[in-house]
């Protein structure tokens, strides 16, 4: 890190495994290691780090984060060149260095999308500084009197997912500013903890939780669209945000809400994480019975179709047996018909050979009606 900027850094061990302690304790020279005996989640886990440390502001990395060398210098530089800037993130990129995270837009049904320019995922297309409506929890860096004024995060929002948001969407009703500063880089690999069934069902959960209490605030963002027309003018409202002076510090009652959030259960926090665990068993469960009628309609489809072409392979059997039977009839009828007109031909052939048959001719056309000539032929 930068030592332009004096800092300090808090690890929080969220009921780490003893394999993840030893790794902490082998890097805790100049850290400071708060050891959680529950998984308290994202959320919970930041507030705890925060409240722990002394100064002005407060930077959430993330454990598979990797900062570059001047990210705190930049992310302060911008923090105190705009006072009502309550949170400023980083440009985040993945593991290839592509951009991730570029500040979020969130549509009004609460899905989110990256607030991508253009479609881009170069980074060196984000050089300009702007308001969003939301960034991750990897290289964002809070102003710890904003941090205060909304209470902290929610750590209902359990375990990950829309806690991030839903904090930059308190800071936002509470006057404070959301902002992207480019210049300042972290390199984040996402989502490596969590199979992707169980994020899926988390954020879908979360998702409904944030809805609820943003539902107003939501009205004013657009219907989710897929094309990057849409995507811009999102992310124009977004930017619109005016710059305003510091809003207010916290009060009496916000600083009373964020230590009872401080306060750890650990007993609630066993049964949140129980619960969630639970719900997702159900889901599964749900998902594999109906799967497995889907099949079995499949299974009882299929059978049903192969019982009709059964039943036509027998008709088909049956019409071509009765249309052999005729063929065959028709052969031995016809063979009939041959030799009876062979017999004729023959008996024909020797009738007109004989001298009566030739003496007789002109009696048999006389029946027949006149003819050209009375006579006999002779």
């Amino acid at each position: 890190m930068d030592a332009t900027v004096p800092f300090e850094t808090i690890v929080v061990l969220n009921d780490a495994t003893a394999e993840v302690r030893a790794i902490a304790q082998d890097h805790a020279a100049g850290v400071r290691i708060a050891e959680m005996p529950v998984n308290l989640g994202v959320s919970g886990a930041f507030n705890q780090g925060f409240a722990l440390g002394t100064g002005e502001f407060l930077l959430e990395l993330q454990d598979d984060s990797i900062p570059d060398p001047d990210l705190i210098s930049v992310l302060v530089a911008r923090a105190e060149a705009e006072p009502d800037a309550g949170a400023v993130g980083a440009l985040t990129v993945d593991e290839q260095g592509e951009v991730s995270d570029p500040g979020w837009i969130v549509w009004r049904d609460g899905v989110t999308s990256a607030g991508l320019v253009g479609g881009s995922r170069n980074p060196d297309h984000y050089v300009s500084c702007r308001a969003v409506d939301y960034h991750g929890s990897a290289g964002m860096l809070l102003r710890r009197s904003a941090w205060e004024s909304v209470s902290g995060l929610d750590d209902s929002f359990y375990p990950a997912y829309y806690g991030d948001v839903d904090l930059c969407f308190r800071l936002r009703t509470r006057g404070w500013r959301v902002i992207l500063e480019p210049r300042a880089r972290v390199q984040h690999a996402g989502s490596m903890s969590t199979s992707p069934g169980f994020r899926e069902f988390v954020a879908r959960r979360l998702r409904e939780q944030f809805i609820d209490r943003h539902r107003r605030t939501l009205e004013h963002h657009g219907e989710f669209d897929p094309s990057p027309s849409a995507a811009d003018a999102e992310l124009a409202r977004a930017a619109t945000a005016p710059r305003r002076p510091a809003p207010p510090p916290p009060t009496p009652d916000e600083r009373s809400r964020l230590r009872a959030r401080l306060d750890v259960d650990a007993l609630a926090i066993v049964k949140r994480e129980r619960d969630v665990h639970a719900a997702y068993a159900d889901h599964v469960r749900a998902d594999a019975a109906a799967e497995s009628e889907q099949h079995t309609a499949r299974i009882a489809n299929l059978e049903h179709r192969v019982t009709e072409y059964e039943h036509r392979l027998t008709e088909t059997q049956q019409h071509l047996c009765a249309t052999d039977d005729a063929l065959q009839q028709a052969r031995a009828e016809l063979d009939d018909t041959h030799t009876a007109l062979q017999d004729a031909l023959r008996s024909l052939h020797q009738m007109s050979h004989s001298k009566s048959w030739r003496y007789t001719r002109w009696l048999r056309r006389v029946g027949d009606g006149p003819t050209r000539s009375d006579q006999p032929d002779t």
